[in-house]
């Protein structure tokens, strides 16, 4: 079962997403190895960030030979139609598809996994990426997604900037996992992580944050850095910083309260 927390919070906050691999259905397959690397460019946070992923996935299938759709789920934030991508399936590429989450798409209702994550996640912006691999049996494979993306932020509109991976999809496969979750980040360093077993090194221009499970379960939903935004009010009380709207509702405000004040004298 999937498990995701989701606080309603006021103040507005961009939060990349990277997921970890979900079956459309359930199956006997065990995910026993997986191993991510995020390199995030955090130098200038109030302008273009540019950020790469490779994650390495080793599926194992103990049954008979079984054909299977898997998606990887990542926020619109980071991919898009317009960012090159690519998956391999033991070192050779396939092809794949790009779905942005629409509403009235049946594709999610089709899988009740892939609707268990959207609903549990609280993520309304997310783009799968969709493949279909065939495991022969009792055989492991191995698939590794890699691109490289940006993002535009403006801290001075944020109150905080997360950059989070789901660990927790690993539970929707069998058995344990050995996992490791790298975020290397050149420049400014994050004011905050997520510090369950999480290793802190030194690495040129940046730092390096990772978390490791050895064959287990990984009960951790996610995994994160986060930067502080100057998000204030005014002139940044409306998310993501519109402060000539901001000054349009104020001037309303003043100009209804001052008519008022003359009507009563």
């Amino acid at each position: 079962m999937l498990s995701f927390n989701s606080n309603a919070n006021p103040v507005p906050i961009a939060s990349p997403e990277l997921g970890g691999l979900i079956p459309k259905e359930d199956t006997n397959c065990s995910m026993t190895n997986a191993n991510v690397i995020v390199e995030i460019d955090a130098t200038n946070l109030n302008k273009i960030i540019d950020f790469s992923f490779s994650g390495n996935y080793t599926i194992f299938n103990p049954s008979e030979m079984i054909n299977v759709t898997i998606a990887a789920p990542f926020s619109n934030m980071i991919y898009s139609e317009n960012i090159i991508g690519d998956i391999s399936l033991n070192d050779s590429s396939i092809p794949f598809s790009i779905r942005p989450f629409n509403f009235w798409d049946s594709l999610w209702f089709e899988s009740s996994l892939w609707k268990e994550y959207l609903q549990g996640s609280g993520i309304p912006y997310i783009t799968f990426l969709i493949c279909n691999i065939t495991i022969p049996e009792n055989t492991s494979i191995t698939l590794e997604y890699t691109f490289d993306s940006n993002i535009t932020v403006d801290l001075r509109a944020l109150g905080e900037l997360f950059f989070r991976y789901e660990v927790g999809t690993s539970r929707v496969w069998k058995g344990n996992v050995t996992e490791s979750v790298e975020f290397r980040v050149f420049g400014k360093t994050p004011d905050e992580f997520y510090n369950n077993s999480c290793t802190v090194s030194d690495l040129q221009d940046g730092k390096i944050y990772l978390w490791e499970w050895k064959n287990e379960i990984i009960y951790d939903d996610y995994v994160y850095i986060m930067y502080h935004g100057n998000y204030s009010w005014p002139p940044y009380f409306i998310p993501f910083g519109n402060s000539f709207l901001t000054i349009k509702i104020i001037f309303v405000f003043v100009l209804v309260y001052v008519i008022k004040l003359r009507r009563s004298k």
